[in-house]
């Protein structure tokens, strides 16, 4: 039945040329890329990294890598810029629960990479297995998981002692970002049996977000009058007293890689003036506006242009989001020195430990422009 789904993606892939996947699909992607390199196409990979387990780091590039596929190896929070630049003309990821109106669950950061490909106009597909057992998205229970899962990298705590972190297993995507859905021929007597869907060890919990969710940190059940503060970027330091003035105690931190930032300059400046930092991954942002967990957006920024502000990294993402959510997005100077692109090593470590597979390409900017529509205020 698998055989049969390469096939039909890789007729897809026949009119496509560089393609941005997520997480993995057990080696479906570099089968049907060979499919297409037999008639004569060839196909180019970019693989996100995929917080926290890295499984596009150690799982999807070795497999490309090793059936001979081009692949190059990207943040979480790069997508924005690869999608607004038509860097990437298609994205294909896998599904771990599909529902019978066309959502389907995936692994997370699935969700903002689905929103940026609607919003700049690539198109989207999934990889999936019909199912009638949940009617609709909101219906999935996901799970959170613990916030060790995040915070550690093979047994090492790479946070600063007091940073709380918050790791959503999952996220949903609704079927109007989907341009079109590659299933597998399944048996009418088995479709409705969900659970087949799901690797046991990543299985979606029947947990409420909002019972986990408190047992991880302090937020009331999920509603914008008691959501947070979500801030990306390393920020001058007359930005806390803006916070402290908002009576701000708890916030949502991005871990800012290539060089989590977020994680290692940020928190630890929170904690100093009394605010609790949450740390999420990269890819974690379009769960928190899904569930309306965010208030206020923050982003740091380098350069003011007459039409784009230059922001850190995946704030594109952010601001295309909270534009899509009604969230207010401001940005406040950095101060550190302005530098484009990183050496694509950087992408292959993580806290310095190797996370990748050995002999792949990387691609890692710092900055990107975000256009002024998406920002309510920014702060000179």
């Amino acid at each position: 039945r698998r055989l049969g789904r390469v096939e039909k993606l890789a007729e897809t892939l026949m009119n496509h040329k560089n393609v941005l996947t997520h997480c993995n699909v057990s080696g479906e992607l570099a089968m049907a890329a060979q499919i297409c390199k037999e008639q004569g196409k060839n196909i180019s990979f970019f693989a996100t990294e995929t917080r926290p387990y890295f499984q596009g780091s150690r799982l999807t590039a070795w497999e490309l890598k090793k059936a001979k596929i081009p692949v190059t190896l990207v943040a979480d929070n790069a997508v924005g810029t690869l999608l607004r630049d038509k860097m990437i003309d298609a994205v294909v990821v896998g599904s771990d629960r599909s529902c019978a109106n066309g959502d389907f669950a995936n692994k997370i950061g699935t969700l903002q990479i689905a929103v940026m490909a609607k919003e700049f106009g690539v198109p989207f597909y999934v990889l999936t297995q019909p199912s009638n057992k949940v009617k609709q998205g909101k219906d999935i229970p996901i799970e959170i998981r613990d916030e060790n899962e995040l915070l550690k990298v093979k047994g090492k705590c790479f946070a600063h002692k007091g940073v709380k972190g918050f790791y959503p297993g999952f996220d949903v995507v609704p079927r109007q970002f989907i341009t079109k859905a590659i299933a597998i021929n399944v048996n009418p007597a088995t479709k409705g049996n969900a659970s087949s869907e799901l690797n046991p060890k990543e299985r979606v919990k029947p947990e409420s977000v909002q019972i986990a969710r408190k047992q991880s940190f302090s937020l009331g059940p999920a509603e914008k009058k008691n959501s947070i503060v979500l801030l990306h970027g390393v920020f001058k330091d007359s930005f806390f007293e803006i916070l402290k003035k908002k009576k701000i105690r708890e916030v949502f931190v991005l871990e800012g890689r290539p060089y989590l930032d977020g994680a290692k300059e940020l928190c630890p400046k929170l904690l100093k003036h009394k605010i609790q930092p949450v740390l999420i991954a990269d890819n974690m942002a379009g769960f928190l506006f899904y569930k309306d967990l965010v208030k206020e957006v923050w982003i740091s920024y380098q350069e003011e242009g007459k039409k784009n502000v230059l922001c850190k990294i995946g704030g594109l993402i952010l601001s295309v989001m909270a534009k899509r959510h009604k969230v207010p997005v401001n940005v406040f100077p950095s101060g550190k020195q302005k530098k484009y692109i990183a050496n694509p090593k950087e992408i292959f470590s993580f806290n310095g430990k190797r996370v990748a597979a050995k002999g792949i390409n990387g691609f890692v900017p710092l900055l990107e422009d975000v256009p002024r529509k998406y920002i309510t205020e920014i702060y000179s």
